[in-house]
């Protein structure tokens, strides 16, 4: 973080929102994944998870100031939000699907 924030030119008060803005994205999005991937199929939502994640972390790499940065970040908990409860849900007719 302080080498962000010295990266950036910004307190470290500032550079702490992004940390925070990827965690509240991320408990936003958890709740809502399993209606997403019922709405959208496991599989698409997976891989558009997978997808805004990677673009996202490529945008967070070149983001030339602080306010992108917490844009990237937001759509990068978005997109990690979503693939923790689809990678650990049960495949349907697996042996041990509810």
């Amino acid at each position: 973080m302080p080498h962000i924030a010295g990266g950036l030119g910004r307190s470290y008060d500032e550079v702490t929102w992004i940390l925070t803005t990827y965690l509240v994205a991320n408990a936003v999005i958890l709740p809502m994944s399993a209606w997403f991937s019922r709405v959208f199929g496991r599989k698409n939502y997976y891989m558009g998870c997978v997808a805004l994640f990677t673009i996202a972390s490529f945008l967070c790499g070149v983001a030339p100031s602080l306010p992108i940065l917490l844009l990237a970040r937001v759509f990068q908990g978005i997109g990690g939000g979503g693939l923790a409860p689809v990678e650990q849900a049960n495949p349907p007719g697996h042996l041990f699907a509810s």
